[in-house]
């Protein structure tokens, strides 16, 4: 976890904390719609949306998610082979939150 933190950190003072704590965002919402996406098509595998139709449906269920959304939770604990802390706790050291990233 120390190096997760000191790359955070490094990225940081390259792109801005607000800049690597919105990437951090991106890259966790992608995650989760990605699995969300691989759900919906295991129980539509006879008419799959297209890319495009795939990318608006989850794009709206994101706006419509709560703030801060369930898959983001503070006391979420990580994979037990992830390395990475929880994503609160990196936004935390970046001076952030999940609302103003």
């Amino acid at each position: 976890m120390a190096r997760v933190i000191t790359a955070d950190a490094a990225g940081a003072q390259v792109a801005g904390g607000l800049a690597l704590a919105t990437a951090l965002l991106e890259v966790a919402g992608t995650v989760y719609d990605w699995s969300v996406s691989r759900a919906r098509l295991s129980r539509e595998p006879n008419d799959p949306p297209s890319a495009g139709q795939a990318i608006a449906w989850l794009t709206a269920n994101r706006l419509d998610a709560p703030v801060p959304p369930d898959w983001h939770a503070a006391d979420r604990l990580p994979h037990p082979i992830d390395s990475h802390p929880p994503l609160a706790k990196r936004l935390e050291r970046l001076g952030t939150t999940i609302e103003l990233a």
